[in-house]
């Protein structure tokens, strides 16, 4: 079986602090100065581009410097817009996340709403649901976690959403506070951050252990299931 290792942050990331009001000229300006340098960005937010940066400081820089140009540019629209970018489909993709604050959602709904039509190019509102295969493993400093290895176990709270405890066979207590950002952070990705805005509550991480139960559910399929209990209501 091949094993594929991903090391966080998965994708192209950057949180940019409020510090401006939301601008109509600067919503108006966006689009075409986005336009006028597509193809460079499309160039360097490819999964080429991403794949040689990680043997290449230079053009890992390189990146992470545009990435907080157009995150300037986005925090002029509104202060708490990040630019957020990926490769799906074959096509680029730019998402902008106010990182799962759902009173900004409508915000950046109609912001994307306005545009344009770019080839090879894709606009989101918002960060989509993570998918990765069971046998993929992740890695964050020195732990690596293989996706298909983690359980969970799940209650619903009294403000209905739903509090989690994950459970992983590394050592947490070695890093338990290391652990919960990180299975906070993965637990949001997984269910996408419109959905998890209003589906997690509080995430507690645990050693899994060898005489765990057999009713613990494996955290690879936690959309499926959390979107099915949500439906069921």
């Amino acid at each position: 079986m091949n094993i594929r290792t991903i090391t966080l942050p998965l994708l192209i990331a950057m949180a940019i602090p409020a510090c401006s009001e939301e601008s109509k000229a600067a919503k108006t300006a966006f689009w075409p100065w986005f336009q006028t340098r597509e193809s460079e960005f499309a160039k360097l937010f490819s999964y080429e581009t991403g794949a040689a940066a990680q043997d290449d400081p230079k053009l890992e820089k390189k990146i992470e410097d545009t990435v907080g140009e157009v995150g300037t540019k986005l925090r002029s629209v509104h202060p708490e817009f990040s630019p957020f970018f990926g490769f799906s489909g074959g096509s680029n993709e730019m998402v902008v996340t106010v990182h799962g604050q759902a009173e900004h959602f409508k915000a950046v709904d109609d912001f994307i709403a306005t545009a344009p039509q770019i080839n090879g190019w894709k606009f989101v509102a918002l960060k989509k649901p993570l998918s990765l295969d069971a046998d993929v493993e992740i890695q964050s400093g020195s732990a690596k976690l293989k996706v298909g290895d983690w359980r969970y176990a799940k209650t619903k709270n009294t403000e209905g959403s739903f509090d989690f405890v994950i459970y992983v066979p590394n050592k947490v207590s070695d890093d338990p506070e290391g652990f919960d950002r990180l299975f906070t952070r993965l637990t949001m990705d997984f269910l996408g951050e419109r959905f998890a805005s209003s589906a997690v509550g509080e995430i507690t991480v645990r050693q899994l252990t060898d005489d765990a139960t057999d009713e613990l559910l494996p955290f690879v399929d936690i959309h499926k299931d959390i979107s099915r209990e949500i439906t069921k209501g």
